[in-house]
């Protein structure tokens, strides 16, 4: 999982690693024990996904 800074105060954007091979793709869309690690223990506010 990577975390990215954005220009508001408290706002990151954290994207998941990918994992592909033959059969397709695999990531793990969350994880509160490396969010609190990386970005500290925070309470989640809102997640959003989508797909194309």
């Amino acid at each position: 999982m990577e975390v990215l800074k954005t220009d508001i105060d408290g706002v990151v954007i954290i994207e998941p690693r990918i994992f592909k091979d033959a059969r397709g793709y695999f990531f793990e869309s969350f994880s509160q024990r490396e969010i609190d690690e990386k970005v500290g223990p925070r309470a989640s506010r809102k997640g959003s996904s989508t797909r194309k």
